[in-house]
């Protein structure tokens, strides 16, 4: 790890340990280049990235400041999400609609059934391919789609469509990239890679939108609660063999 994703990382823990000389506020440049040893250009750039990904802000005259409401998020950050959506770029490879397959009908409920509308686009940042990203949603979410809407945030046209979002149940594989996915890419066959697959959930509990996507260098900063009862049903055959 560089010393510039250290630092990123140790003010992350210690931000959400809050253990900051003050709850709101972050030592200054000065002290945090002393603290790491390292010069005050590098912590610009991790202050930068922090402001970046909307955990602190930069403050005239009063220096960088926490934002409260990110310690009760479970995501931080990841090499996905840290970017602004206009900073990406995305280029549609396929855009169709078709009938739901048997698996999706399981996924969706019962009032969308029916056509999906099928996205296949890769999303591109400084003229690299961050990852390619598959998505379904029910074409009785959006009657009309088309290539220009498959460039943008799919959930933002899902909220200025009058739906409430409420969560993603995301789950998360490493896999090796095909001849074909590599070449994307630009790297050799079989490299390694992360799929990400997300089911976004609505406030009224309907999947909305099915997700995948392939990234290299992919990583990921998490908040995880301690789950005291997912504990206890974990080690309870511990517990019966110490009788």
């Amino acid at each position: 790890m560089s010393k510039f994703d250290f630092i990123v990382e140790d003010l992350l823990s210690k931000i959400y340990q809050k253990k900051t000389s003050n709850q709101l506020k972050l030592p200054s440049e000065r002290e945090l280049s002393k603290k790491y040893e390292v010069s005050r250009n590098t912590i610009r750039k991790a202050l930068k990235k922090l402001i970046d990904i909307g955990v602190i802000e930069s403050i005239p005259q009063k220096g960088y400041h926490i934002k409260l409401k990110k310690n009760r998020e479970s995501l931080i950050y990841s090499s996905v999400t840290e970017k602004k959506s206009n900073q990406i770029q995305s280029k549609v490879l396929f855009l169709a609609q078709r009938e739901m397959s048997r698996k999706e009908q399981n996924i969706f409920d019962e009032k969308l059934i029916g056509k999906v509308w099928e996205l296949k686009r890769l999303r591109i940042l400084d003229a690299k391919v961050m990852e390619i990203q598959e998505s379904i949603f029910p074409k009785k979410i959006f009657p009309y789609f088309d290539e220009d809407m498959g460039k943008g945030s799919i959930q933002k046209l899902i909220l200025e469509s009058g739906y409430l979002i409420s969560h993603s149940l995301t789950s998360f594989e490493a896999i090796n990239l095909s001849d074909q996915e590599a070449e994307i890419f630009h790297v050799r066959k079989n490299f390694a890679a992360m799929k990400v697959v997300s089911r976004t959930i609505t406030t009224e509990g309907s999947v909305i939108e099915l997700t995948s996507r392939i990234a290299i260098d992919y990583k990921g900063t998490f908040r995880l609660p301690f789950n005291k009862s997912t504990y206890d049903f974990r080690h309870q055959q511990d517990k019966l063999n110490d009788f």
